[in-house]
């Protein structure tokens, strides 16, 4: 999993499955992206995730929520389908803002700066 920072904005790019297995690191890594700068403002790049399951959503759903407490933003970018489907399955996607871009992504929360 791949972590890179614009400006302030960090930027997670997580890479193959997001499931039972993977979803404690991807969590520690998000906490991790979350405490970088105050407020925390994260993309999470889903270009690379080929699976999610409901632990790799939960996971998302768990940080977006924290990160919210703390004043900050997360959002999604990538063109992933898959993910996407989910997303609009649960009623996530309203939530978890996705773009089509990272730049996108981190154009918007660089505007809260």
């Amino acid at each position: 999993m791949l972590t890179g920072l614009r400006g302030a904005v960090v930027i997670v790019r997580p890479t193959g499955e997001l499931t039972m297995s993977t979803a404690p690191y991807f969590r520690t890594r998000l906490e991790q992206a979350a405490v970088f700068n105050t407020p925390p403002r994260v993309v999470v790049d889903t270009e690379e995730i080929t699976f999610c399951d409901s632990a790799g959503l939960d996971v998302l759903t768990a940080v977006l929520h924290e990160i919210e407490r703390g004043g900050g933003r997360l959002v999604l970018s990538g063109r992933n389908d898959r993910l996407l489907r989910i997303l609009k399955t649960t009623g996530m996607d309203g939530r978890l803002q996705p773009y089509a871009t990272t730049e996108d992504a981190v154009s918007h929360l660089a505007a809260f700066e």
